[in-house]
C-alpha cells in the first residue's frame, strides 16, 4: 500500500502450492524498510506455507507473485552454445566424440536445475548437441549456469600440460 503498487496473486497458483487463500500469512516486516525486502519476505511466507519456491516480478503498473515455475515457463530461449573446443580438449584425455558430448550433457543434467531437463522427467529444458554446436532451450535463468560450466571446462582445457617431469611450459 506505502508504495500504491498493485500486487497480484493468483488463487489458482495458489491452490495449486497447497495453500489455502483464506489462511492468513504472517511476516514479519519489522527490520524491512525497502519493497524488495517486503516482497521477498512474502515469497518466503509463500514457500513456507507451500509445496515450491515463489518469485516476484514487476510487471507494468503491478507486482505479480508467482511460483517459479510460471515465471520459468514464459522465459523459455533457445542459445546456441559453440562447444567444439571443450570436445576437443575432451578427446585429448582420451575421450570419443559421442563419450565426451554424453559426459557434458550429463554434467548439465546433473548440474543446472535436474528437474527441469525433459530428459530428467521435467517440462522446461531440452538439449541437443550437433557437430560442435550445442543447442539448449530453457529458461534464461538456467542460461548463466550453463555458460559458468562450460567456462570451466575452457579454463581446464586452457592450462598447459606437464611434461614427464611435472614441468609446465610458459
Amino acid at each position: 500500500e506505502a508504495a500504491q503498487i498493485p500486487i497480484v496473486l493468483s488463487s489458482s497458483h495458489l491452490e495449486e502450492s497447497g495453500i489455502d487463500q483464506n489462511a492468513p500469512l504472517h511476516l514479519d516486516l519489522r527490520h524491512t524498510n525497502t519493497l524488495t525486502s517486503v516482497l521477498d519476505r512474502l515469497t518466503l511466507g509463500l514457500e513456507q506455507q507451500g509445496h515450491q519456491s515463489f518469485e516476484w516480478r514487476a510487471q507494468g503498473e503491478f507486482i505479480e507473485v508467482a511460483p517459479t515455475h510460471v515465471f520459468d515457463a514464459r522465459d523459455v530461449v533457445l542459445v546456441s552454445y559453440d562447444i567444439d573446443d571443450v570436445l576437443q580438449s575432451m578427446a585429448e584425455y582420451g575421450r570419443a566424440y559421442e563419450e565426451a558430448v554424453d559426459d557434458v550433457s550429463a554434467l548439465l543434467h546433473q548440474m543446472v536445475n535436474p528437474n527441469a531437463w525433459r530428459d530428467n522427467g521435467g517440462e522446461l529444458a531440452h538439449m541437443n548437441v550437433i557437430g560442435g554446436k550445442m543447442f539448449v532451450e530453457a529458461p534464461k535463468r538456467m542460461h548463466a549456469q550453463i555458460e559458468w560450466i562450460l567456462q570451466q571446462l575452457r579454463e581446464d582445457a586452457a592450462e598447459p600440460e606437464a611434461d614427464a617431469q611435472g614441468r609446465v611450459p610458459v
